[in-house]
């Protein structure tokens, strides 16, 4: 049996998931007089355990490569300096499209190119988001018949389950400090939004109201949460401090208005309304509630994400005849098509600009045989490299992953499924915006080498 074939197995989504999929936005009207409602008090849930879930296996699990006797491993692989890193994000949005009729999650360059496939399996994978340090990325999926969170290394290692109840738990979203993540809950027989450390422990439901309550959204400053509720009696959107106290409506319409998406700055929230009839990406301004709509367009426009510079807003149109991801600029000109194919692409999500001076982060590239390539760095050091070979012969099927260890020698990741490596040779240099180098290598039947180039 061949790794695809271990991960296949069939699951049932949960219904107010497939509802959260279907949404296609909702509404807004003149700005209300904020009505400041008291907040329950918080209740305490159990702690969630976090656990490893092998069965659900990433495209980028790598491929096990068994190293015959004597065989010799060599990589010249650059420390790197913080200094040398690049402090400008080069622009990568994460995703979650259905090429082969379930949900998996993709990655995309701000331009349109380099798509990668980050998972590839039976599962329905959605609903990622990144970590504010761009080194993991938290999603929904069902593996056992239920909606959980999970998170995972970009390379897709060291996968955990986060929620470890039988209900839908699903919209995760990363504080900016990157200690917790906020989600929507049913556990209690009603979706609501809780809160819980970014390992799954102490769990917090953040409101409690017989409505439905979802697609919280944290603020830059990380003081407050925006999401949508019913609570009024329609889909309006509300903003509550991160504990859950002092809760604001800031819409009032008969339309539908959902899926708040904080600017940068904190400045302004984009959203998803109704309001012009058919779904629109509208942004309303956090001091005065006025709004504006960007898109203008008849066909649906949804789901907006903010560029870490406030310059851009990604989002999911419908204006092509498809499901596809779009990005444009903040006053909505210039609107651009990044996806074009037949699969649905919804719910992007851009990758947040490094911290200063951080060296931890994901680098994403090609190689010169259009395969995947990334390279992770932490404390200055490259801590792990995932690439894919494709020629006749030399074909891993899944990426390889290696890890250097402190002398800059290559340990390649093991499983049950293996080819045989004879010698690799990764020889690579960093320039302030990307990690360069060539990949050399010999297998038993075929040898070759290949370029890489990637920013983060």
């Amino acid at each position: 049996m061949d790794a695809k074939q271990s991960i296949m197995m069939t699951i049932k989504v949960g219904t107010l998931f497939v509802f959260a999929l279907t949404l296609a936005g909702c509404g807004l009207g003149p700005p209300p007089a904020p009505t400041a409602t008291p907040a329950p008090t918080n209740t305490p849930v159990p702690t969630a355990t976090s656990i490893q879930r092998p069965a659900l296996t990433s495209t980028l699990t790598p491929t096990a490569v068994k190293l015959p006797t004597n065989t010799v491993i060599s990589a010249t692989l650059p420390r790197v300096s913080s200094t040398q890193l690049p402090m400008k994000n080069a622009g990568h949005i994460l995703f979650f499209s259905d090429p082969q009729g379930d949900w998996e999650i993709s990655y995309i360059n701000q331009d349109g190119s380099g798509r990668m496939e980050l998972t590839n399996n039976q599962i329905e994978d959605t609903l990622p988001a990144w970590s504010p340090d761009g080194t993991k990325i938290v999603f929904a999926a069902a593996p056992n018949g239920y909606e959980a969170i999970y998170v995972m290394k970009v390379n897709g290692l060291d996968l955990t389950q986060l929620t470890n109840d039988s209900e839908l738990n699903t919209m995760p979203a990363w504080s900016p400090d990157g200690k917790r993540i906020v989600f929507v809950s049913a556990r209690d027989g009603n979706a609501e939004i809780y809160a819980m450390n970014a390992d799954g422990s102490h769990e917090m439901r953040l409101t409690n109201n017989s409505a439905l309550d979802a697609w919280p959204a944290w603020s830059p400053d990380g003081k407050q949460i925006a999401f949508t509720s019913e609570r009024d009696g329609n889909t309006e959107i509300y903003v509550m401090n991160s504990d859950g106290s002092i809760i604001i409506r800031l819409t009032n319409e008969p339309s539908k208005d959902e899926r708040p998406a904080w600017s940068p700055d904190g400045k302004q929230i984009a959203f998803t309304s109704t309001q012009d009839g058919n779904a629109e990406i509208y942004v309303l301004s956090v001091e005065d509630h006025s709004f504006l709509n960007l898109t203008k367009n008849p066909a649906h426009d949804y789901w907006p994400a903010w560029s870490p510079d406030g310059a851009y807003i990604a989002f999911t149109s419908e204006r092509d005849g498809n499901a596809e991801i779009y990005v444009m600029r903040s006053d909505g000109e210039e609107p651009t098509r990044l996806t074009n194919d037949p699969a649905l692409d919804k719910g992007p999500s851009w990758k947040p600009l490094p911290a200063s001076g951080s060296s931890d982060s994901a680098w994403f590239g090609s190689t010169s045989q259009e395969t995947q390539f990334v390279v992770e760095t932490k404390a200055d050091v490259i801590t792990s490299i995932m690439f894919a070979l494709n020629k006749p012969g030399c074909e891993t099927y899944s990426p390889i992953v290696i890890y250097p260890d402190s002398d800059s020698d290559a340990i390649i990741h093991e499983n049950e499924f293996a080819v045989e490596v004879f010698e690799l040779a990764i020889k690579g240099t960093f320039s302030e915006a990307l990690v360069s180098g060539t990949i050399d290598f010999r297998f038993p039947d075929c040898e070759d080498s290949m370029t890489f180039t990637a920013t983060r």
